[in-house]
C-alpha cells in the first residue's frame, strides 16, 4: 500500500505522537509498504526538507508558521494533499487545531482512505477556546472513514469524539519491549555520568516527559518533599517552559539538593535511564495527557509507576498490580503512593513483574502495527 502519514511533529521532535508515527512508519517500510510522512520543521531549525529516511520513507517537512495549543501549525502540510493525494491511505494524527481540520477537509478530494487518529484533546487554561473549538473539531473528524482513540475511557469522556462513539476503534499506544526489556549491567554507571551526585541515594524516583504545567509536576515537587523515611532522589528528565519556575520550587521546598533536573536524556540512553529508576511517576493534571507513553516504556523496563487517574492513563495502569493510580493534582496521596513502593522491595519488584508481561501481551509495537494495517485494509466495519 501507498501510505501517508500526517503529523505536526517528528522526530527528532520529541514527545508521543512522534514516537507513534516514527514506529508505525518504521514497520511499514519494514513490511514493504511505501510511506510518506507529511510533518513540520519542530525539531530543526526553521525551514523545509525534502529527506528519505532508509528505515522509516519519504519525509517531507514544513517550516511551522505560527503555534496553536502549543503544538506547530504549518498550513502547508495541509495544501500538499490538494495535489499529493495519490495514497491508498491517508493517516491523519491530531488533534491539532487547524491542521487536522485543513487535512481532513483536503483529503476528501482524494480517493484513499481517511484514517484519522485522535491522539488527546486540545486545550486551554481557561478552557473557553477548547469549547468553541470542539464545534470545529467535532464537523471535520467526521470526514474520517476511520476514527481511532487509544483507550476507550478517553473517548468515551472526549467532547470531540462523542458525536462518533459507534464509530471510534480503540487502538492503543505501543512500546518497542525488546528495547527496555533488558536490565543493562552498565545503567547505573551511564546516569551517574550525567549526575554524579546520585551515588549518594539508594532509592531513585524517575520522571520523563515535557516540563509542562499540565505534566503535573509541580505537585510531584511537593509530594516528594513530603517523603519520610526513605533515602530517596529524584531525576526529571525533559525540557520544557517550566523549568526554571520548577527549580525555584525545590529550593523552596528545600529538596534541591535531591532533585536533579538532567534535561533531556539522548534516545539510546532511556533504557538504562528507566533500570536505574526503582519507580516512575506520571503526575499529569489534565487531559492533554491521554495515554503516556512514558508508562509503557516503564513497565516495559520492568519498573512499578505511579500515575494520576485520569482517563487513558487509568486505563493502562492497572492499579494495585503494576502501580498505583492517585487522585490528580493530590501531593500527599502522590507521596504516599510513592513511599508504599519504595519501602516495599519485594511489593515493587512483583508490580514490576506484572507490568512487564502486561506490556508484552497488549502493547507491544508488533501487535499495535496489526491492528492499524487491519484498519488500512478493511475499514471500520
Amino acid at each position: 500500500m501507498r501510505i501517508c502519514l500526517i503529523t505536526s511533529c517528528f522526530p527528532p521532535s520529541p514527545g508521543g505522537i512522534e514516537r507513534c508515527v516514527f514506529e508505525l512508519s518504521t514497520r511499514l517500510k519494514r513490511r514493504g509498504h511505501e510511506t510518506t510522512i507529511i510533518t513540520s520543521s519542530r525539531g530543526l531549525p526553521i525551514g523545509t526538507y525534502n529527506q528519505i529516511w532508509d528505515h522509516v520513507g519519504h519525509v517531507i517537512r514544513y517550516p511551522e508558521q505560527f503555534t496553536a495549543f502549543e503544538v506547530p501549525v504549518a498550513p502547508e502540510i495541509s495544501a500538499r494533499l490538494l495535489f499529493d493525494s495519490d495514497y491508498d491511505v491517508l493517516h491523519i494524527h491530531g488533534m491539532t487545531p487547524g491542521q487536522s481540520d485543513l487535512s481532513l477537509v483536503a483529503s476528501k478530494l482524494s480517493k484513499a482512505k481517511i484514517v484519522y487518529t485522535h491522539h488527546f484533546d486540545p486545550q486551554t487554561y481557561g478552557g473557553h477556546l477548547t469549547k468553541l473549538y470542539s464545534y470545529v473539531g467535532r464537523c471535520t473528524i467526521g470526514l474520517a472513514d476511520v476514527i481511532t482513540a487509544s483507550t476507550s475511557s478517553y473517548a468515551r469522556s472526549s467532547q470531540f469524539l462523542k458525536p462518533y462513539l459507534s464509530r471510534v476503534r480503540i487502538v492503543p499506544m505501543g512500546v518497542d519491549s525488546a528495547r527496555f526489556d533488558s536490565q543493562s549491567s552498565t545503567a547505573n554507571s551511564q546516569i551517574y555520568d550525567l549526575a554524579p551526585a546520585l551515588t549518594s541515594f539508594q532509592k531513585k524516583i524517575l520522571y520523563v516527559g515535557k516540563l509542562i504545567y499540565y505534566k503535573g509536576i509541580d505537585n510531584l515537587l511537593y509530594a516528594f518533599s513530603e517523603l519520610r523515611g526513605t533515602d530517596a532522589c529524584l531525576m526529571i528528565v525533559g525540557e520544557g517552559v517550566e523549568k526554571r519556575h520548577l527549580t525555584q520550587l525545590a529550593k523552596q521546598l528545600h529538596v534541591s539538593d535531591r532533585v536533579f533536573f538532567l534535561g533531556t536524556v539522548p534516545d539510546p540512553q532511556l533504557p538504562s535511564t528507566y533500570s536505574a529508576a526503582d519507580v516512575v511517576v506520571l503526575p499529569s493534571i489534565t487531559r492533554r495527557e491521554a495515554f503516556g507513553i512514558v508508562i509503557l516504556e516503564a513497565m516495559a523496563s520492568g519498573k512499578p509507576v505511579v500515575a494520576s487517574a485520569i482517563p487513558g492513563v487509568s486505563e493502562v495502569v492497572r492499579h494495585g498490580m503494576t502501580g498505583y493510580l492517585v487522585p490528580p493534582g493530590n501531593p500527599t496521596a502522590l507521596a504516599s503512593a510513592l513511599e508504599s513502593i519504595l519501602l516495599d522491595q519485594s511489593r515493587a519488584k512483583r508490580m514490576g513483574g506484572e507490568a512487564r508481561r502486561l506490556v508484552a501481551n497488549q502493547y507491544d509495537w508488533e501487535r499495535i502495527y496489526e491492528q492499524y494495517v487491519t484498519l488500512y485494509e478493511r475499514g471500520a466495519s
